[in-house]
């Protein structure tokens, strides 16, 4: 019963967040709804962005991202978020290193100037 009201309190603020959203226009009239329709479709991008991106998909597992958070819970995402970063770099940076070995092993050895190969 608490996950069921958990989820209604959640779908309950996307709603109201969706209403807002819509409601950024107010009452104006249709020539400056005309002009201030870049500036309204920037802001939905960004709104749309923002909760597409990675990290706030990341933020939603920890807990709820809507939310604000104490010091100790943003501690907490920062460090989750290096962590993403440095899971997912640690396999290029590792690549890389190989690649550049091989490079020496295999390429700089036939090569008459082995410092400028080096160097490439």
């Amino acid at each position: 019963h608490n996950a069921k009201k958990a989820f209604c309190m959640s779908r309950l603020r996307q709603e109201v967040a969706a209403r807002a959203l819509l409601d950024i226009r107010g009452n104006t009239t249709d020539a400056e709804l005309r002009s201030q329709n870049i500036q309204f479709g920037q802001r939905l991008f960004e709104a749309v962005e923002i909760r597409t991106s990675f990290f706030y998909f990341v933020d939603l597992q920890i807990g709820n991202a809507d939310v604000q958070q104490s010091i100790q819970a943003q501690l907490l995402r920062t460090s989750v978020h290096i962590f993403c970063v440095v899971v997912i770099g640690t396999p290029l940076l590792i690549f890389n290193l190989a690649l550049r070995q091989a490079h020496l092993d295999f390429v700089c050895p036939g090569t008459v100037d082995v410092t400028q190969c080096k160097q490439n």
